[in-house]
């Protein structure tokens, strides 16, 4: 939208500022560096516990702030439109409250609830030999019972509470008064119901482009000392590593194969003593996935993509959030499987990526979904869908 000489400003947490002042993107902070590590805590990754702590200790202190300065800048500038992620957002609280136009960026399919075809985990919960009409009934049943459970936690009832201050209480979720929700992923993982809001278009996997020559002559080295690996990760949010580094050394070592862990705070001198095994802070999957076996991963959408664009197997272990719903479309696409992390031992997954290493040079579907995601320029096309809609604000 820069590009397009359209004034854009993004409301931020302190930890992404160095990346907008690289890319010259004006920003205000609505959150510091200490919610982004509570943010990404070992306690709100915790898959066992349902209560989604991330969305107090990060998100909660970014409403206010994103609230007021949409209001702020609406009394200097009517003609604003708000391009919103999250639907607790405080920058749409400001646009409903407005009336400002808003847009909507959806970045996983499991945003749009279906009960005709429900997303992971739910879908799990229906025995498939039950009529549709019983099954959708229950289901109603269940997701009335979880989104009660849910706005009765302590962090969604800290939102409740901001939301109670500026006489916005019952925002909206749904995701039907939006001018359009852009979604960021292809029709064919998408899998788009009938239930599913009308305004919505897909625009597929976005990729930003961000080399870091010293890590990626660091792991082309590991490669050409060690062969071809599997790459482990967790990541960005995960921090606490240990019993996944530990089951992954074990992968690595009863497939007498080459292991790259990216990720983790728990840094030790593993290669010195384990030299087909290492772990990186970070490199960048774009450039290295394609040199890889296979990926064993948490499910989030991003690294979902890469491994689709690099066209190879996927395991995926996921503990929560989208990742569940990520899983079981790559399994559902034949692109790989999942375990869930309470499942997930090593010997399990050893047989399963025994099998889907095997079967990926005969299964079409890599190189079939590898080259719609070459092609995606979903970027463009949502900059494109949203300066298409000013225009048509304009000349209403």
């Amino acid at each position: 939208m820069k590009e397009k000489r359209f004034d854009v400003t993004f409301l931020t947490n302190d930890h992404f500022i160095p990346l907008l002042v690289e890319l010259g993107i004006n920003y205000f902070s609505i959150g510091t560096e200490e919610h982004y590590q509570l943010g990404n805590s070992k306690e709100c990754w915790d898959y066992s516990k349902d209560d989604n702590s991330i969305f107090g200790l990060y998100h909660a202190p970014a409403f206010r702030p994103a609230y007021d300065y949409v209001i702020d800048a609406y009394k200097d500038n009517k003609n604003l439109m708000v391009v919103s992620l999250f639907s607790y957002d405080g920058a749409r609280a400001a646009a409903e409250k407005l009336g400002i136009p808003k847009v909507s960026i959806v970045l996983s399919p499991n945003q749009f609830f279906s009960f005709i075809a429900p997303p992971a985990p739910f879908c799990w919960l229906l025995p498939s030999w039950v009529p549709s009409p019983i099954n959708k009934f229950t289901l109603k049943i269940i997701w009335k019972v979880f989104t009660a459970g849910n706005r009765l936690n302590k962090w969604n009832r800290m939102h409740l509470i901001e939301r109670k201050k500026i006489g916005a209480l019952k925002i909206d979720g749904s995701y039907k008064n939006e001018i359009v929700n852009i979604c960021f992923f292809p029709e064919w993982f998408g899998m788009r119901q009938k239930d599913w809001v009308k305004n919505i278009q897909l625009v597929g996997f976005p990729f930003f482009k961000y080399q870091h020559e010293p890590s990626q002559q660091e792991a082309d080295a590991f490669i050409e000392e060690q062969g071809t690996p599997i790459i482990f990760t967790t990541g960005t949010g995960v921090q606490d590593t240990a019993a996944f580094i530990n089951e992954a050394k074990k992968i690595c070592s009863l497939l007498n194969t080459p292991g790259l862990f990216v990720g983790g705070n728990e840094f030790q001198d593993i290669h010195k003593s384990l030299p087909y095994f290492k772990q990186m802070k970070y490199v960048d999957f774009e450039y290295i996935l394609p040199k890889c076996k296979a990926i064993v991963h948490h499910g989030g959408v991003g690294t979902t993509a890469a491994a689709i664009k690099a066209g190879i197997p996927q395991l995926i272990r996921p503990l929560k959030y989208d990742q569940p719903d990520n899983a079981n479309r790559i399994r559902k696409l034949g692109l790989g499987h999942f375990l869930l992390a309470k499942n997930f031992t090593a010997e399990l997954a050893v047989l399963i990526l025994k099998k889907i290493i095997h079967d990926a040079p005969h299964n079409r579907n890599y190189l079939l979904y590898s080259a719609d995601v070459k092609r995606s320029n979903a970027i463009e096309k949502a900059c494109n869908i949203i300066e298409r809609k000013i225009k048509e604000l304009d000349q209403a």
